[in-house]
Protein backbone atom coordinates (compact mmCIF):
# COMPACT_ATOMS: atom_id res chain seq x y z
CA UNK A 1 0.00 0.00 0.00
CA UNK A 2 3.10 2.04 -0.17
CA UNK A 3 1.96 3.50 -3.64
CA UNK A 4 -1.42 4.97 -2.07
CA UNK A 5 -0.97 9.00 -2.42
CA UNK A 6 -1.73 10.00 1.02
CA UNK A 7 -1.95 13.28 -0.20
CA UNK A 8 -5.64 12.61 -1.37
CA UNK A 9 -6.54 11.76 2.74
CA UNK A 10 -7.66 15.38 2.41
CA UNK A 11 -9.67 15.84 -0.39
CA UNK A 12 -13.20 17.09 0.75
CA UNK A 13 -16.58 17.31 -1.34
CA UNK A 14 -17.56 21.41 -1.49
CA UNK A 15 -20.15 22.49 -0.24
CA UNK A 16 -22.88 23.10 -2.98
CA UNK A 17 -23.42 26.50 -3.64
CA UNK A 18 -27.16 27.87 -3.59
CA UNK A 19 -28.60 29.21 -6.86
CA UNK A 20 -29.79 32.79 -5.97
CA UNK A 21 -33.25 33.52 -7.31
CA UNK A 22 -34.05 36.95 -9.09
CA UNK A 23 -36.38 38.58 -6.88
CA UNK A 24 -38.03 40.14 -10.32
CA UNK A 25 -39.15 37.40 -11.32
CA UNK A 26 -42.03 37.61 -8.86
CA UNK A 27 -43.78 40.95 -10.11
CA UNK A 28 -46.76 41.76 -7.94
CA UNK A 29 -49.43 43.08 -10.03
CA UNK A 30 -51.87 45.92 -8.94
CA UNK A 31 -55.21 45.59 -8.73
CA UNK A 32 -57.62 48.38 -10.12
CA UNK A 33 -60.67 49.73 -7.76
CA UNK A 34 -63.76 49.36 -9.37
CA UNK A 35 -66.72 51.64 -8.93
CA UNK A 36 -69.06 50.33 -6.40
CA UNK A 37 -72.02 50.97 -8.46
CA UNK A 38 -70.65 49.65 -11.76
CA UNK A 39 -72.52 46.92 -13.95
CA UNK A 40 -70.17 44.36 -13.02
CA UNK A 41 -72.34 41.19 -11.72
CA UNK A 42 -71.46 39.68 -8.24
CA UNK A 43 -70.42 35.97 -8.59
CA UNK A 44 -73.23 33.88 -8.20
CA UNK A 45 -73.54 32.26 -4.18
CA UNK A 46 -74.73 28.71 -3.75
CA UNK A 47 -76.42 28.93 -0.12
CA UNK A 48 -75.75 31.10 2.64
CA UNK A 49 -71.63 29.66 2.80
CA UNK A 50 -69.77 32.28 0.38
CA UNK A 51 -67.23 30.19 -1.83
CA UNK A 52 -64.15 28.98 0.39
CA UNK A 53 -61.02 31.08 -0.70
CA UNK A 54 -58.36 29.01 -2.05
CA UNK A 55 -54.96 28.91 -0.05
CA UNK A 56 -52.30 31.19 -1.69
CA UNK A 57 -49.17 29.70 -2.87
CA UNK A 58 -46.14 29.92 -1.04
CA UNK A 59 -43.23 30.94 -3.14
CA UNK A 60 -40.89 31.08 -0.68
CA UNK A 61 -41.34 27.91 0.74
CA UNK A 62 -41.10 26.31 -2.82
CA UNK A 63 -38.04 28.49 -3.67
CA UNK A 64 -36.42 26.93 -0.38
CA UNK A 65 -37.23 23.48 -1.34
CA UNK A 66 -35.92 23.72 -4.94
CA UNK A 67 -32.71 25.19 -3.43
CA UNK A 68 -32.48 22.03 -1.10
CA UNK A 69 -33.07 19.63 -3.43
CA UNK A 70 -30.62 20.99 -6.00
CA UNK A 71 -27.73 21.40 -3.21
CA UNK A 72 -28.60 17.63 -2.40
CA UNK A 73 -28.15 16.23 -5.83
CA UNK A 74 -25.15 18.60 -6.53
CA UNK A 75 -23.35 17.17 -3.39
CA UNK A 76 -24.42 12.92 -4.46
CA UNK A 77 -23.18 14.04 -7.94
CA UNK A 78 -19.66 15.26 -6.40
CA UNK A 79 -19.46 11.63 -3.72
CA UNK A 80 -19.91 9.66 -6.95
CA UNK A 81 -17.26 11.42 -8.78
CA UNK A 82 -14.92 11.20 -6.03
CA UNK A 83 -15.92 7.46 -5.89
CA UNK A 84 -15.24 7.11 -9.55
CA UNK A 85 -11.80 8.79 -9.13
CA UNK A 86 -10.84 6.32 -6.56
CA UNK A 87 -12.00 3.79 -8.25
CA UNK A 88 -9.85 4.80 -11.49
CA UNK A 89 -6.54 5.40 -9.60
CA UNK A 90 -6.75 2.29 -6.98
CA UNK A 91 -8.75 -0.16 -8.21
CA UNK A 92 -6.87 -2.17 -10.39
CA UNK A 93 -3.92 -2.14 -8.46
CA UNK A 94 -5.30 -2.39 -4.61
CA UNK A 95 -8.95 -3.05 -4.82
CA UNK A 96 -10.16 0.14 -3.57
CA UNK A 97 -13.21 1.50 -5.17
CA UNK A 98 -14.50 4.32 -2.73
CA UNK A 99 -13.59 7.04 -0.61
CA UNK A 100 -14.33 4.52 2.19
CA UNK A 101 -12.23 1.97 1.50
CA UNK A 102 -9.40 4.46 0.80
CA UNK A 103 -9.62 5.45 4.27
CA UNK A 104 -9.44 2.18 5.75
CA UNK A 105 -6.16 1.59 3.51
CA UNK A 106 -4.68 4.91 4.85
CA UNK A 107 -5.04 3.85 8.29
CA UNK A 108 -3.57 0.77 8.08
CA UNK A 109 -0.79 2.30 5.83
CA UNK A 110 -0.38 4.35 8.61
CA UNK A 111 -0.28 1.10 11.19
CA UNK A 112 2.29 -0.41 9.35
CA UNK A 113 4.81 2.47 9.50
CA UNK A 114 4.36 2.79 12.96
CA UNK A 115 5.02 -0.69 13.94
CA UNK A 116 8.07 -0.53 11.29
CA UNK A 117 9.11 2.54 13.45
CA UNK A 118 8.66 0.39 16.61
CA UNK A 119 11.19 -3.19 14.80
CA UNK A 120 7.61 -5.03 14.40
CA UNK A 121 6.73 -6.53 11.23
CA UNK A 122 2.48 -5.18 10.65
CA UNK A 123 1.64 -7.84 9.24
CA UNK A 124 2.94 -10.65 11.50
CA UNK A 125 1.53 -9.17 14.10
CA UNK A 126 -1.69 -8.83 12.72
CA UNK A 127 -1.82 -12.54 11.68
CA UNK A 128 -0.94 -13.24 15.65
CA UNK A 129 -4.10 -11.49 16.39
CA UNK A 130 -6.32 -12.63 14.03
CA UNK A 131 -5.54 -16.34 15.50
CA UNK A 132 -5.67 -15.71 18.85
CA UNK A 133 -8.89 -14.13 18.48
CA UNK A 134 -9.96 -17.18 16.05
CA UNK A 135 -8.84 -19.39 19.06
CA UNK A 136 -10.45 -16.96 22.09
CA UNK A 137 -13.85 -19.49 23.40
CA UNK A 138 -16.22 -17.37 23.28
CA UNK A 139 -15.33 -17.15 19.38
CA UNK A 140 -15.34 -20.70 19.09
CA UNK A 141 -18.51 -21.37 20.89
CA UNK A 142 -19.95 -19.06 18.15
CA UNK A 143 -18.69 -21.03 15.57
CA UNK A 144 -20.02 -23.54 17.16
CA UNK A 145 -23.11 -22.60 17.46
CA UNK A 146 -23.66 -21.54 14.46
CA UNK A 147 -22.44 -24.79 12.73
CA UNK A 148 -24.87 -26.90 14.87
CA UNK A 149 -27.94 -24.18 13.59
CA UNK A 150 -26.73 -24.85 9.97
CA UNK A 151 -26.54 -28.98 10.77
CA UNK A 152 -30.18 -28.54 12.38
CA UNK A 153 -31.70 -26.82 9.51
CA UNK A 154 -30.10 -29.71 7.10
CA UNK A 155 -31.75 -32.51 9.01
CA UNK A 156 -34.73 -30.76 9.07
CA UNK A 157 -34.97 -30.33 5.40
CA UNK A 158 -33.57 -34.30 5.30
CA UNK A 159 -36.61 -35.68 7.74
CA UNK A 160 -39.07 -33.99 6.10
CA UNK A 161 -38.35 -35.28 2.60
CA UNK A 162 -37.64 -38.38 4.53
CA UNK A 163 -38.95 -39.46 7.44
CA UNK A 164 -38.96 -42.73 7.42
CA UNK A 165 -35.52 -42.53 8.57
CA UNK A 166 -36.10 -40.41 11.36
CA UNK A 167 -32.00 -39.31 10.94
CA UNK A 168 -30.73 -38.00 13.75
CA UNK A 169 -27.08 -36.18 13.56
CA UNK A 170 -24.57 -36.52 16.62
CA UNK A 171 -21.21 -36.93 14.81
CA UNK A 172 -20.15 -37.93 11.48
CA UNK A 173 -20.59 -41.49 11.86
CA UNK A 174 -24.26 -41.16 11.99
CA UNK A 175 -24.06 -40.34 8.57
CA UNK A 176 -22.57 -44.04 7.54
CA UNK A 177 -26.26 -45.20 8.89
CA UNK A 178 -27.83 -44.18 5.62
CA UNK A 179 -28.14 -45.93 2.23
CA UNK A 180 -24.36 -45.55 0.91
CA UNK A 181 -23.16 -43.72 4.00
CA UNK A 182 -19.64 -43.57 3.02
CA UNK A 183 -20.40 -42.15 -0.41
CA UNK A 184 -22.91 -39.62 0.57
CA UNK A 185 -19.88 -38.51 3.56
CA UNK A 186 -17.84 -37.57 0.99
CA UNK A 187 -19.87 -35.65 -1.24
CA UNK A 188 -21.09 -33.74 2.09
CA UNK A 189 -17.03 -33.00 2.52
CA UNK A 190 -17.11 -31.46 -1.13
CA UNK A 191 -19.72 -28.95 -0.38
CA UNK A 192 -23.11 -31.12 -0.91
CA UNK A 193 -26.23 -30.42 1.83
CA UNK A 194 -27.21 -33.89 3.22
CA UNK A 195 -30.27 -33.84 1.46
CA UNK A 196 -28.62 -33.29 -2.51
CA UNK A 197 -25.62 -35.80 -1.03
CA UNK A 198 -28.36 -38.67 -0.26
CA UNK A 199 -30.74 -37.86 -3.56
CA UNK A 200 -27.70 -38.18 -6.14
CA UNK A 201 -26.15 -41.12 -4.40
CA UNK A 202 -29.62 -42.98 -3.44
CA UNK A 203 -31.51 -42.05 -7.18
CA UNK A 204 -32.74 -45.15 -8.27
CA UNK A 205 -33.46 -46.79 -5.13
CA UNK A 206 -35.67 -43.31 -4.22
CA UNK A 207 -37.34 -43.47 -7.38
CA UNK A 208 -38.08 -46.97 -7.45
CA UNK A 209 -39.65 -47.10 -4.07
CA UNK A 210 -41.42 -43.69 -4.36
CA UNK A 211 -43.02 -45.34 -8.04
CA UNK A 212 -44.18 -48.88 -6.08
CA UNK A 213 -45.59 -46.87 -2.75
CA UNK A 214 -47.59 -44.14 -5.40
CA UNK A 215 -48.65 -47.23 -7.56
CA UNK A 216 -49.93 -49.05 -4.61
CA UNK A 217 -52.02 -46.13 -3.22
CA UNK A 218 -53.33 -46.16 -6.73
CA UNK A 219 -54.47 -49.46 -6.68
CA UNK A 220 -56.00 -48.98 -3.00
CA UNK A 221 -57.66 -46.18 -4.74
CA UNK A 222 -59.06 -48.25 -7.51
CA UNK A 223 -60.14 -51.35 -5.22
CA UNK A 224 -62.14 -49.41 -2.61
CA UNK A 225 -63.99 -48.08 -5.86
CA UNK A 226 -64.78 -51.13 -7.46
CA UNK A 227 -68.20 -51.58 -5.64
CA UNK A 228 -68.97 -48.68 -7.87
CA UNK A 229 -68.12 -49.91 -11.22
CA UNK A 230 -69.01 -52.51 -14.08
CA UNK A 231 -68.27 -56.36 -13.47
CA UNK A 232 -65.73 -57.78 -15.73
CA UNK A 233 -63.22 -54.86 -15.30
CA UNK A 234 -60.24 -56.39 -16.43
CA UNK A 235 -57.65 -54.00 -14.26
CA UNK A 236 -56.34 -52.27 -17.56
CA UNK A 237 -57.32 -49.12 -15.56
CA UNK A 238 -54.10 -48.86 -13.69
CA UNK A 239 -52.78 -48.28 -17.15
CA UNK A 240 -54.12 -45.24 -18.09
CA UNK A 241 -53.88 -43.63 -15.28
CA UNK A 242 -50.79 -40.69 -15.40
CA UNK A 243 -47.90 -40.85 -13.20
CA UNK A 244 -48.87 -39.19 -10.02
CA UNK A 245 -47.66 -35.33 -9.25
CA UNK A 246 -45.36 -36.65 -6.74
CA UNK A 247 -42.90 -39.47 -8.43
CA UNK A 248 -42.91 -36.99 -11.52
CA UNK A 249 -41.61 -34.21 -9.43
CA UNK A 250 -38.99 -36.55 -8.18
CA UNK A 251 -37.83 -38.16 -11.83
CA UNK A 252 -37.69 -34.19 -12.51
CA UNK A 253 -35.26 -33.40 -9.83
CA UNK A 254 -33.45 -36.37 -9.98
CA UNK A 255 -32.39 -36.35 -13.75
CA UNK A 256 -32.79 -32.27 -13.79
CA UNK A 257 -29.34 -31.75 -15.88
CA UNK A 258 -30.76 -34.72 -18.49
CA UNK A 259 -33.87 -32.75 -18.84
CA UNK A 260 -31.86 -29.83 -19.50
CA UNK A 261 -29.57 -30.79 -21.97
CA UNK A 262 -32.32 -32.54 -24.19
CA UNK A 263 -31.04 -36.26 -23.03
CA UNK A 264 -34.52 -37.35 -21.14
CA UNK A 265 -38.39 -36.27 -22.06
CA UNK A 266 -40.83 -36.26 -19.68
CA UNK A 267 -42.07 -39.27 -22.00
CA UNK A 268 -39.15 -41.64 -20.86
CA UNK A 269 -40.12 -40.95 -17.05
CA UNK A 270 -43.95 -42.36 -18.04
CA UNK A 271 -42.29 -45.34 -19.64
CA UNK A 272 -39.97 -45.91 -16.54
CA UNK A 273 -42.84 -45.83 -14.62
CA UNK A 274 -45.58 -48.11 -16.34
CA UNK A 275 -42.46 -50.69 -16.93
CA UNK A 276 -42.06 -50.97 -12.76
CA UNK A 277 -45.68 -50.66 -11.88
CA UNK A 278 -46.01 -54.27 -11.61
Amino acid sequence: MTDIDTSVETMEVADPSLETVDDTDYVDTEVEDFDAESDAEEPEQHGDDPEPDKPERDFEKDRAFAEIRRAKEEAESKLRERDAWISQQYGESFGIHTWDDYQKALAEEKRRQEYSEQGLDYDVVKKAVKEELDSHPEVLRAKQANMRAAIDAEVSEFNKSYPEYKFSFTNKQDILNLPNGEVIARKIESGYSLLDAFETTNRDTILEKRTKAAQQATRNNINSKQHIKPSGGSGGDIDALSVPDDVMAIYRKMHAKDLKSGKMKESDFINHYKKNKK
